[in-house]
């Protein structure tokens, strides 16, 4: 994501000739996401599976509302500065928005599911990722006036978003990420020992993920900007 945000700059900087729209860049561009969106949905199995024991149901709840809610909040910051650097493009209902509105539905879906067994959780977690997946082909909705369906994927005609994930379909894959949690960290730990895989460097960045990708891009544009600014002579805070 980080590589494919830097060459996205590099190019609209014009500063290299890369096609965004050859194989490469759009692979990248389509396996990203549901990838980013299935972590999410394994982190917060484990999590969940982790804290459900040591917290009083009140707290649990309190913790998930609080941490959807800060999130949901960072991706509101990029909306208000996108609005302002860009205001073609701007941020409505991005990454961020998505995953802090995730965290709160996927706890509940997860409380809802809880105490049961792993085959009934595993077919509660399949059954809501594919009718996420499905939803938008099945009702096949026309475009009303109305914007705040917008987080649903039902969008007013001409509506554009620099990134744009609405619940449906993208909640599909975090509902799929609680599936796989379910398969591989029961009860919140490693089923399968033969799959640890040791690293300081990606512990760095899973730990750090949220910063990570919080402060990646304005780094990455700002930085672009200031490199095109030395060999140029010129200063531009437009993208194009």
């Amino acid at each position: 994501m980080v590589l494919y945000h830097l060459f996205f700059d590099l190019s609209a900087f014009g500063l290299m000739d890369i096609s965004l729209t050859s194989l490469p860049m759009e692979l990248v561009e389509t396996i990203t996401p549901p990838i980013f969106f299935g972590i999410v949905g394994i982190s917060l199995y484990i999590s969940f599976q982790r804290s459900k024991n040591e917290v009083e149901r009140a707290s649990l709840s309190r913790k998930y509302l609080i941490r959807g809610g800060k999130l949901l909040v960072l991706g509101l910051v990029i909306t208000g500065v996108t609005f302002f650097m860009f205001p073609e493009f701007v941020v409505v209902f991005g990454a961020l928005h998505f995953i802090g509105v995730s965290v709160v539905l996927g706890y509940f879906l997860l409380r809802a599911l809880e105490g049961t067994r792993p085959g009934i959780r595993l077919g509660g977690y399949g059954i809501v990722a594919v009718v996420s997946f499905g939803l938008p082909v099945v009702i096949g909705v026309e475009s009303p006036k109305f914007p705040f369906l917008i987080p649903l994927g039902i969008t007013p005609e001409g509506f554009q978003s620099l990134d744009y994930y609405p619940v449906i379909p993208w909640f599909g894959y975090v509902a799929s990420g609680l599936g796989l949690g379910e398969l591989f960290y029961p009860s919140g730990s490693r089923r399968f020992d033969g799959l640890s895989f040791r690293s300081r460097i990606l512990g760095f960045i899973g730990r750090n993920a949220l910063i990570i990708y919080f402060l990646h891009q304005p780094l990455l544009y700002f930085g672009v900007l200031t490199f095109r600014r030395l060999i140029s002579g010129t200063w531009s805070v437009g993208m194009f």
